[in-house]
């Protein structure tokens, strides 16, 4: 359902996705046609009930849909805490065709190896944080593409694996902190762009990290869960912490939790979208 809530200015609209789910959301959603601004954005967003606990879980809020899940085609809006998953070619999980400031965080997206399609597909001033793509195979697919010609696009702490390309920019205009990609064709097709503290099996970027043993590093990545283990040494505490203006400006978004809720500290951030923790996260309405 929709919320519309108002404190004289400003007015959000806020999707609210809650209870046990036995079946996967099947409708494709358009968001555009709406009035929004740094202080009156669109919020989607699933509960603790609803919501992954950072590995695919068919128990919780899933949509398995053709061709864009959700389309965006306005600015200031803010999805957290989803799964998607493609069925065929050209099929995009969340497909950003215009508008500034998108932000998209704690979100799982799952590809069947059909070509051309990708987890997430990027516009200009959007910020993509702790998510995990894997599954996109097919030729041309893309676990986390980015297409802005004219702002930067940010991605930190999100984890791509077993793509035709783990992370791809056709204008180089992406900047990258803490990512993981690994056991892609190609773990980043992104000339031009920066990369830092990042971890793969190619070496990229600034100060890079490249695992040995990938088996070591997460709980069981062939089962697709990087939760990361106790006793590995190269991603925790291994990466930088972004930029403080990388945050989203906006209300209604969390950029210090990680995919399954557990804060992240300054200055011990670990690479990859899991943050190690001890501890059972506490979600909240973000």
């Amino acid at each position: 359902y929709v919320t519309i809530s108002n404190d004289g200015n400003p007015a959000n609209a806020v999707a609210k996705i809650d209870g046990a789910w036995t079946s996967a959301n099947t409708t494709d959603v358009d968001i555009a046609g709406w009035t929004t601004g740094v202080n009156n954005y669109i919020k989607i967003y699933t509960t603790d009930t609803a919501r992954h606990e950072g590995k695919w879980d068919d128990g919780k809020y899933r949509s398995e849909t053709s061709q864009y899940a959700i389309e965006v085609d306005e600015s200031y809006v803010n999805i957290y805490g989803l799964q998607f998953s493609t069925n065929s070619s050209w099929d995009v999980g969340i497909n950003v065709i215009s508008g500034e400031y998108v932000t998209i965080g704690s979100c799982i997206f799952r590809g069947d190896g059909s070509d051309n399609s990708s987890g997430v597909n990027l516009d200009s001033n959007s910020t993509l944080l702790n998510s995990i793509s894997y599954g996109f195979s097919g030729s041309g697919s893309v676990g986390f593409e980015g297409s802005a010609n004219t702002e930067t696009i940010r991605i930190y702490n999100c984890t791509s694996y077993g793509n035709d390309i783990g992370f791809g920019s056709a204008y180089g205009d992406t900047t990258y902190y803490n990512v993981v990609s690994f056991g892609n064709v190609n773990d980043f097709q992104a000339d031009g762009c920066d990369i830092y503290t990042s971890a793969s099996d190619d070496g990229d970027g600034d100060d890079p990290v490249t695992p040995v043993d990938w088996s070591t590093v997460f709980e069981d990545y062939t089962s697709y869960d990087f939760h990361l283990k106790s006793s590995d040494t190269d991603l925790r505490d291994a990466g930088t912490d972004p930029p403080s203006d990388w945050i989203p400006a906006f209300a209604g978004m969390t950029g210090w939790n990680d995919i399954d809720g557990d804060i992240r500290l300054t200055g011990t951030w670990d690479i990859g979208a899991d943050e190690f923790s001890t501890t059972t996260a506490i979600y909240r309405s973000v």
